[in-house]
Parts: C-alpha cells; sequence; structure tokens
C-alpha cells in the first residue's frame, strides 16, 4: 500500500506535465507544420544544407553521397 500512495502522486504530475505540454505545443507544431507545407523545413535550409555539406565533406559520407577524400 505504501508503494500505491507514493507513486500516486508521482504519476499524476507525470500526466499533468504531459497534458499541459500537449496542451501548449499542439497547437504551435500544427501551424508550423502547415507553414512549412508538411516538410517541417523553413524556407533557406535548403541552400544551409548544401553550404554545409560544401564546408564539411563528411556529411557527404553520412548522407551516402560518395566524395573523392579517403578516410584515414
Amino acid at each position: 500500500m505504501s508503494f500505491l500512495k507514493r507513486s500516486v502522486p508521482i504519476l499524476t504530475a507525470a500526466a499533468i506535465g504531459v497534458a499541459t505540454g500537449y496542451y501548449v505545443f499542439e497547437p504551435l507544431l500544427r501551424q508550423y507544420e502547415k507553414d512549412t507545407k508538411g516538410t517541417w523545413k523553413k524556407p533557406g535550409d535548403d541552400e544551409r544544407i548544401e553550404e554545409i555539406k560544401k564546408e564539411f565533406p563528411i556529411v557527404k559520407k553520412l548522407e551516402g553521397e560518395s566524395t573523392n577524400e579517403k578516410t584515414a
């Protein structure tokens, strides 16, 4: 019985935290999804990704694109 008495407040606090997070962030996420047309990419992200690929060739390797560099 002691375990039940101790776990009820913890479970209640966790449930309230999850519900509050959903209530607060769900409309924001829906709006962001609508603004990005479901891609979750902001305008200009494609250009930034290409710049990063040029600056850090390891990104190409991680994505499976071939590079002429040899790894040590």
